[in-house]
């Protein structure tokens, strides 16, 4: 085969694997997804509980289980990760308790995003995120430790995924 015949093969080949790439794409943009993380989670659990013939109340109790381990490891790697930063100097104790209480009330925050619509999501975050960017410069924090509130930092970066995903999902159905 010449180096033509090999070039117009291998378009070839990958404008079909493209062609079925839309073609998936668009059969799982329409297909009937659950729409929010919770529906998603209650749909696993259900899957999970179907699949293997178990009680849904009991798959339910082992995704709680790691829930809530995750949640007290994440909250001892923030505390760990102040008291470091204030024995290193980059932060006073006061401004460590300061990030620990805010953490807490941010957890509260966060709950109350799971009783909105998705556009009223966007906005609250949007304007929580603005309120904590300024409460973290009233405090004198650096965006070094923004990383302990869910809504800078890492938190930010999901959020933001999150958003590129909803435009794209609006664009594969317009």
């Amino acid at each position: 085969m010449t180096l033509g015949k090999k070039s117009v093969a291998i378009a070839g080949l990958l404008a079909a694997i493209g062609a079925g790439a839309v073609g998936v794409g668009t059969t799982f943009a329409a297909s009937s997804t659950p729409a929010t993380p919770h529906d998603r989670m209650e749909a696993l659990v259900s899957a999970i509980a179907t699949k293997f013939n178990l009680s849904t109340t009991d798959v339910q109790a082992v995704f709680d289980a790691q829930h809530a381990t995750d949640v007290a490891a994440h909250k001892q790697h923030m505390i760990d990760g102040l008291a470091k930063a204030v024995t290193d100097g980059k932060l006073t104790q006061s401004q460590s308790d300061l990030l620990q209480a805010k953490a807490t009330t941010e957890q509260s925050f966060m709950e109350s995003l799971k009783a909105m619509t998705p556009d009223q999501r966007e906005a609250a975050v949007k304007t929580e995120r603005a309120a904590l960017e300024q409460w973290a410069k009233d405090n004198g924090l650096s965006k070094e430790f923004a990383r302990f509130l869910p809504l800078v930092g890492a938190g930010e970066r999901r959020m933001e995924m999150r958003h590129d995903r909803k435009e794209d999902r609006k664009e594969s159905r317009g």
